[in-house]
This record gives structure tokens, C-alpha cells and sequence, in this order.
């Protein structure tokens, strides 16, 4: 870690950590995912994160529920704590598994592509998995500090276990992090290759010693905690494929492979000259080093399977944006790399670059302020409805309240998720209400009434249960 005081790494950290508090700075205000209004008054079971394998936000939100601490409530001082750390695990990354013969800019250009990635502010705008999030940067970083002394001989092999150990808390929090756990040794590998170390079996499994112990740690620990706090009747997306569904889950993978290749025909002319470029300069390099180039492509390879395993080996097939966070680490080493080697078009790839960072940073702008829109519409229709609600009852709270949003007007809003209407009515009235999912009877009686706000769309029904038709 003695790099972290060079000038330099300070600059390349600057300007990373510029880029992504420019890119997610809106997620310091508050905001609300159905995820955070649910968790802004309900205490989730620690059942619902052990089942899924995130054994260490399990032990978290028990933590949380004994001090009666609301996650979303505490989130904001860990939402500056994840920025900070995600900037500096991208320093650090690119600063460590680069030579520092390559050209500063074209760093400089890739640390601000990764750090204002449009994937990353799926996952920060859940402000209830702040803490979660900064908790487990934190773990890696810790993780990575081991790897780096056991690597540099400065200790025993004792820092292995270390290694292994944090990385594994950190797969606990999200098994999505395990991008991080495996593309610094990847890249490390190849940085020592590029440099005339030859890489011998014993080397390259010191350097994987590590990671591969994290996860077989992790899988040891997820096997015993997985019903530690009985059963998760909330959510079931823990389950694992089965062998009948391997042919579909290729497909799906293909599917999603095309996805993050943006593979159609918006701006086809300038992917295509693009490609056409790094395929160029990726010749060049092999003429140049072809070890080192074979490396970084079997690397490539093998983080994007990582980056798709935690979604492949699960049952439910839901590839969300926050799940693809590796991505843009895998690409911005790629083209540092490739260009680094071939030492053409530096300046004009990092311009490029540049110009992918300053698109995704109005992205994730775009993004936060859709979603501060959302909430504040929502909230206004969320009061209309406890208004009317109490007008009509008498100001008694009703038996339950069933609400059946129109598919089209409430496109987008928290009102299309259930289980996330009773902490909006919380955070827009201060009420507490029964909430019911709403009967298929129910939907069809929606279908023949008038909508909100027009007067008639709430129905009284039996047992002092209220409908509305939104």
C-alpha cells in the first residue's frame, strides 16, 4: 500500500473519484427505490439475505434489527464511504496491474469509464444497501491489502487465510463483488508477465491462492448459514438451476452477451469503427507481446464468466444492471492494456473514453433525477389517497387496503410493487395500513371503475376493507 502516497496514485484517485461523485452524487439525497420505502419501517428477517447466500448482510440487518436501526435510515454516511472506496479499488486496480510505462491519460480516461458506470448507479441508488455496499468495498479492500503483502513476501503465508477471509465476508455482502476479488490478481499475473517474470505453476497459484479460498470459504459458510434463521418465505430466488434448464440458461447468456455488447443498430457506424480499432490494435500487440496479449484475452474470458456465474447457477434468470458491475472494469483494462502494448492512438482512445465516461455520467444523472421524480409524483398521489381514504372511512383506518394500479399511468412507480405500498403511504402520511394483495375479482372490478383521482375510484367493501382503483 505504499503506493497510495505517490503522486501519481493521489492525481489517478482524484480524478476517479471526481468522475464517480459527478456520475452518483445525487444518491447523497434522499431517495427511494420500493426496496427503501419497504425498509424505511419494516424490519427485514435475517432469513431473506442467509438463503440467498449474502450470509454477512444477513449479519448486518440482525445487528440493525436488535439496535431497532433501519439500514435506509443510517445509509447516507455509507453511501459516501462506498463512493470513496469504490473510487479507490479502481486506483488501486488500474495503478497496481498497469505498468507504469503506460501512457498516464489513457489511465487516467479508463479509471473515469469505470467509475462513472451506468451499472454501478443501479446498485448506489438503493439507499438501504448503502451500508451493505460500503461494507463490503471495505472487505475487499482489506482482502486486497493481504493479497498485496503474501505477494510482496513481506509476511508468512498466514496472510493468505486473511486474504481469503475478507474476501469471503465480502461475497457475503453481494455475490456480485467477486469480480473484485479475482480481476486484481488477473491483471496482476499479466503485469508481472509483461514485465519478464515467468510465470510458473507455483507463482500463479500463490497468486490465486486467495481468491479461490474465498470461495470455497464462502461456499462453506453459505452451506452452513443458509437456514441458520429457519426458513425465507419472503423471497425465493436462492434456489439453483437444475441440469433440464443448462440449455436455456445458454441461450439467456447469449442473450445478455448481446445486451452488453449493444449489438444493434444504434450508433452501428461508430461501434463498428471502434471495433474495427481495437481489433486493429490488437493484432499490433500480438506482434508485439503475444504472451501477454494471449493472457489478457484468456482473462477477459475467464472474469466475464465470473461476472455472469452468481446469475447462471440460480434458477430465476433476472440479469439487472447492478449485477453486470464488472463489466466496465473488464473493458477499461482490455483497451488500457491493448493500447499500452501496441503504443498507438493513446491519445485518441483516451479521448474516447473520455467522451464514454462524460455519456454515462449524464446517464446516471438522468437516472437519479427520474427516480427523485418518481418519488416525489408518487408521494403526491400516495397523500391523495390517504385523504380520500380517511374521508371516506371517517378517519378510521381501514381494515386493509387492496390497490390496483393501472399498468400504463403508473408505469415506473412504486405503486406496481405490492409488497412497497405500505412503506410509501408511511413516508407520505405517516400511516400505518393493512395492505392486501389484491384478488383477481378485485383486478376485474378495476377494470369497469372509474380511476384516481376521478370521485368513486375507492370502494368500500366488506369488513371495512377499502379497494382503490388507481
Amino acid at each position: 500500500m505504499q503506493k497510495m502516497t505517490e503522486k501519481p496514485f493521489i492525481v489517478l484517485f482524484l480524478i476517479v473519484f471526481s468522475s464517480s461523485l459527478l456520475s452518483f452524487g445525487q444518491v447523497l439525497l434522499p431517495g427511494y427505490t420500493p426496496d427503501d420505502f419497504l425498509t424505511g419501517r419494516t424490519f427485514l428477517p435475517t432469513a431473506f439475505f442467509l438463503n440467498q447466500g449474502r450470509f454477512t448482510e444477513g449479519f448486518i440487518v440482525h445487528c440493525m434489527n436488535s439496535l431497532h436501526l433501519s439500514m435506509f435510515n443510517v445509509g447516507f454516511g455509507f453511501e459516501c464511504l462506498a463512493l470513496l472506496l469504490y473510487s479507490f479499488l479502481i486506483t488501486y486496480i488500474l495503478y497496481s496491474c498497469t505498468p507504469q510505462t503506460f501512457n498516464r491519460w489513457l489511465l487516467a480516461s479508463a479509471g473515469t469509464y469505470i467509475g462513472s458506470s451506468p451499472f454501478m448507479v443501479t446498485l448506489l441508488n438503493y439507499r438501504e444497501a448503502a451500508f451493505n455496499t460500503g461494507f463490503g468495498f471495505a472487505f475487499i479492500v482489506c482482502g486486497i491489502y493481504y493479497h498485496e503483502k503474501y505477494m510482496s513476501r513481506q509476511t508468512n503465508s498466514v496472510t493468505i487465510l486473511f486474504s481469503a477471509i475478507f474476501s469471503a465476508l465480502a461475497l457475503g455482502c453481494y455475490q456480485i463483488f467477486i469480480i473484485f476479488v479475482f480481476v486484481y490478481p488477473a491483471f496482476l499475473l499479466i503485469k508481472e508477465n509483461y514485465e519478464g517474470t515467468r510465470l510458473s505453476f507455483a507463482f500463479v497459484a500463490k497468486a490465486f491462492a486467495a481468491p479461490l479460498g474465498s470461495v470455497v470459504l464462502y461456499v462453506i459458510l453459505f452451506a452452513a448459514t443458509k437456514h441458520l434463521a429457519g426458513e425465507n418465505d419472503w423471497d425465493q430466488r436462492g434456489a439453483l438451476l437444475h441440469f433440464s434448464g443448462i440449455p436455456q440458461r445458454l441461450h439467456d447468456i447469449y442473450d445478455i452477451t448481446k445486451f452488453i455488447l449493444a449489438l444493434n443498430l444504434q450508433y452501428a457506424s461508430v461501434k463498428i469503427c471502434f471495433a474495427v480499432v481495437l481489433v486493429g490494435l490488437s493484432m499490433l500487440a500480438f506482434l508485439k507481446r503475444g504472451m501477454s496479449v494471449s493472457l489478457i484475452f484468456l482473462a477477459v474470458l475467464a472474469l466475464y464468466a465470473l461476472v455472469l456465474l452468481p446469475l447462471s447457477i440460480l434458477e430465476r434468470w433476472e440479469p439487472t444492471p447492478r449485477t453486470l458491475l464488472g463489466i466496465h472494469f473488464i473493458i477499461a483494462l482490455w483497451v488500457v492494456w491493448i493500447c499500452g502494448i501496441s503504443d498507438a492512438f493513446n491519445r485518441v482512445l483516451a479521448g474516447v473514453m473520455f467522451a464514454f465516461s462524460l455519456h454515462s455520467m449524464m446517464i446516471c444523472n438522468d437516472f437519479l433525477t427520474k427516480q427523485l421524480k418518481q418519488n416525489r409524483w408518487d408521494m403526491s398521489v400516495a397523500w391523495s389517497l390517504i385523504k380520500d381514504v380517511k374521508i371516506l372511512t371517517q378517519n378510521q383506518p381501514p381494515a386493509s387496503l387492496s390497490v390496483v394500479p393501472d399498468l400504463a399511468t403508473y408505469s415506473g412507480s412504486t405503486f406496481l410493487v405490492p409488497w412497497s405500498i405500505k412503506g410509501l403511504l408511511y413516508e407520505a402520511g405517516n400511516v400505518e395500513w393493512s395492505i392486501s394483495t389484491p384478488t383477481l375479482a378485485q383486478e376485474t372490478q378495476c377494470h369497469s371503475s372509474v380511476r384516481f383521482p376521478v370521485p368513486g375510484y375507492l370502494h368500500h367493501l366488506s369488513d371495512n376493507a377499502i379497494l382503490a382503483c388507481m
